[in-house]
């Protein structure tokens, strides 16, 4: 597959790779998964407490995982960021494509039960940090750490079954809906060689999702 990712220079280390999935993913793909098979087809509950929890959650994983990966010699250039006001664009461009992929989706299946009643503030402050977050670890670390020993299309396969994994707990339904956007983010990231767009689709993505429902 093209890229305009540059040449692979991490070495694949099954250790760190474990340790990094584990602490970011691990105990919400155990619950997302948990919860997919006790399913019951409640809404999904968005409130201040559970923004917060996951804000909390990721700034204390997140940096404990960033002085783990600086010990093991990753920079920022290895997640291949770029940004630019015109990654900025494309991505609310992508954005925009997107939610109208899933309306249409809602409109032939349903939509996903969910409660929102969290504060405006919690909502935009999670909508900007937990895109980071998710990016940053699922798309940009996992295809870097993997692409030089398992080629580009395995690390791209395995980035997208992550992040399905741990978006199980809404239902059967989010699965298309999520494969799309995993899709689409891992295909922009590995084509255009840039992280930037696809964090700023998913902030918006996240934040329209949460504002109006």
């Amino acid at each position: 597959m093209n890229t305009h990712l540059g040449p692979p220079s991490r070495e694949f280390n099954g250790g760190e790779f474990a340790l990094v999935i584990a602490l970011a993913f691990g105990m919400s793909i155990v619950g997302s998964v948990f919860e997919a098979f006790s399913y019951s087809g409640r809404a999904i509950e968005f409130a201040d407490k559970d923004l917060v929890w996951t804000l909390a959650y990721e700034a204390f994983v997140g940096g404990i995982i960033a002085m783990s990966l600086k010990n093991r010699g990753w920079k920022w250039s290895d997640f291949a960021i770029h940004a630019s006001r015109g990654s900025t664009i494309f991505g609310a461009i992508l954005a925009i494509v997107v939610l109208g992929i899933w309306y249409l989706f809602e409109k032939l299946f349903g939509e996903v039960p969910a409660s929102v009643t969290a504060s405006l503030a919690s909502i935009v402050a999670v909508s900007i940090f937990n895109p980071f977050f998710e990016e940053l670890l699922v798309l940009g670390y996992v295809v870097q750490a993997m692409r030089k020993r398992f080629g580009l299309v395995t690390a791209m396969n395995v980035s997208l079954a992550i992040r399905l994994l741990y978006h199980l707990y809404q239902g059967p339904l989010v699965v298309i809906p999520i494969a799309i956007f995993g899709l689409v983010a891992t295909l922009v990231y590995v084509r255009m060689g840039r992280l930037w767009p696809v964090i700023v689709m998913h902030a918006i993505l996240d934040f329209v999702g949460l504002i109006s429902t």
